[in-house]
């Protein structure tokens, strides 16, 4: 939870709007945020399990965006730290769901989201991923 308060924020923002609870899975013992059902000392499969259930995720880390998109799920990344959100903007930008991406929180208007397909466009990034990696394994 790089974001924080702010990340917690948009989650409470969005989740009024959804009508949602938040579930909010960290590897982070003991802190806690209003609003949500914390879920501390997340693993991986854990962690898998909750993006899996999901109808809507709200993160602001590379692997919580990319297991969303793999898993198709309505996705809304927050950029915490610019300076380190390269992976993040990347990937949705190669996808088509930049507009997802959300850097001000005061700013960001849940109405403009349109949650687009993208499945074409990520068989098409997980065809040259593999191919990348099987020319580089030659």
């Amino acid at each position: 939870l790089a974001g924080g308060e702010k990340l917690i924020e948009l989650a409470n923002k969005f989740a009024k709007e959804k009508n949602c609870k938040i579930i909010c899975a960290t590897s982070q013992i003991k802190k806690k945020y209003a609003n949500c059902e914390m879920k501390h000392n997340v693993g991986p499969l854990e962690l898998l399990g909750y993006i899996k259930n999901a109808e809507y995720v709200v993160t602001d880390s590379f692997h919580g965006t990319s297991l969303s998109l793999i898993m198709r799920k309505r996705l809304i990344t927050y950029i915490a730290l610019p300076h380190a959100a390269s992976r993040i903007t990347s990937i949705m930008e190669s996808l088509g769901t930049s507009e997802q991406i959300v850097t001000n929180i005061i700013d960001f208007d849940i109405s403009k989201i349109t949650f687009k397909n993208y499945d074409e466009n990520l068989k098409i990034l997980v065809k040259e991923s593999k191919d990348f990696l099987k020319k580089s394994l030659i």
